[in-house]
């Protein structure tokens, strides 16, 4: 799965709004469609010009699954005694 953000010449990224603002974490898109209707946005707003700073950068990222971990354990903080009653009530 691929994902995609808008860096500036600092390093940060864009929030992805009609004005943004850069800062560290910035929007992330699932597609690279997404991001450019994005980027097509602020210069419709800006009537229809090339306003895009040319050391804006589209940048890809390819996201790689590391651990997964069952969601009643980080909601429910669950212990082993309730591991093994919701296993029971699974079957």
């Amino acid at each position: 799965m691929r994902i995609f953000k808008v860096r500036n010449k600092d390093g940060k990224f864009s929030t992805g709004t009609s004005s943004p603002v850069f800062n560290k974490c910035g929007k992330t898109w699932s597609r690279l469609s997404f991001c450019t209707c994005s980027l097509q946005n602020i210069n419709d707003q800006y009537g229809g010009e090339n306003v895009i700073p040319v050391d804006w950068e589209i940048v890809e990222y390819e996201l790689v699954e590391v651990k997964a971990t069952p969601a009643y354990k980080l909601v429910n903080g669950a212990i082993s005694s309730d591991e093994k009653k919701i296993k029971d009530i699974i079957k």
